[in-house]
């Protein structure tokens, strides 16, 4: 970048700007185009909004692992003067403190007595909590139109994920299962990957899920089918996660907490949501189809 050219026309004025545009440069659609340092920087920049680390650059280059320098020149090529400008749409009053609040909380809470069972799962639980707000603050109404649109008009409706986000994906398929046809895992014991894609064109869609460290299968699955035409849904962590770069749109939810692996509360509570946002745009599909779950239900005698 020359010196004295901006990249952009006029820098973000607020965080959903900020974060739409870290989105477009993660999927190469903006004409800013950042190293992969700054492009992660920028990733986690935005999902400290309200964090207390932003009151001071050098705290802030702490958290981030880089030095002071890396964030001010970030800062210029998103078209900010300087750092303050950027600072005050991180610490706007649309995004809240309660992040550094839960953290600290929960510190106290370990703190005081590192062998009770009962505080640790208390403090457990307030990150859960915050990870569920955060992402009820990220998400928009098109986001959710988009995904039930999409969802609810395709053929037919694929979910892949690998480890712990295979029971997510398993959950929406149970859920989305619920109240309409075609709706399954990529792949089973009888179908591999590559033979479940073939069978899919633009009619269908792909939701995928995977969170930093990032599988590169999902990853690469997710490319081959946005290569392929197949309109692909992805649930991830942040802006930088090569499933945004792969995906016609993503729904970002965060995960981190004290918990031993990557925590998936915040993804179901996501689902719980978009289930239900789907059953209601659907109206009397989703109604006829979940009758007919429960006649059969009684017809079998299921308890």
């Amino acid at each position: 970048m020359k010196k004295g050219k901006k990249a952009i026309d006029a820098p973000p004025k607020n965080i959903e700007e900020l974060r739409a545009l870290s989105i477009a440069i993660a999927r190469g659609q903006s004409k800013l185009h950042l190293g992969a340092k700054a492009q992660q920087a920028l990733s986690q920049l935005v999902d400290l909004q309200g964090d207390q680390s932003l009151l001071s650059i050098s705290t802030l280059a702490t958290q981030l692992d880089v030095n002071p320098s890396t964030i001010s020149r970030l800062s210029r090529a998103l078209g900010y003067q300087r750092f303050g400008e950027l600072q005050r749409v991180l610490l706007s009053p649309s995004a809240d403190s309660s992040h550094s609040f839960y953290r600290h909380q929960a510190e106290i809470a370990l703190d005081a007595d590192k062998d009770n069972f009962l505080l640790n799962s208390y403090a457990l639980s307030n990150e859960h909590h915050y990870n569920i707000e955060l992402a009820q603050r990220q998400i928009r109404t098109g986001d959710i139109e988009n995904f039930t649109r999409t969802v609810m008009q395709a053929r037919h409706v694929r979910l892949h994920a690998i480890r712990q986000f295979h029971s997510f994906t398993s959950f929406l398929n149970y859920g989305l299962g619920m109240i309409r046809a075609d709706v399954s895992l990529l792949c089973d014991a009888s179908f591999n990957v590559a033979e479940s894609l073939a069978t899919m064109t633009e009619d269908d869609v792909l939701i995928a899920a995977s969170c930093q460290p990032y599988s590169k299968h999902v990853a690469e699955v997710c490319k081959v089918a946005r290569s392929n035409n197949i309109k692909t849904i992805t649930f991830t962590d942040h802006t930088s996660s090569p499933l945004v770069t792969y995906s016609d749109f993503a729904i970002l939810v965060p995960h981190e907490s004290r918990f031993i692996s990557n925590s998936i509360v915040a993804y179901m509570a996501m689902a719980e949501c978009l289930i239900n946002a789907c059953a209601t745009t659907s109206g009397t599909t989703a109604e006829h189809e979940l009758s007919k779950r429960d006649r059969l239900i009684s017809e079998l005698n299921i308890e």
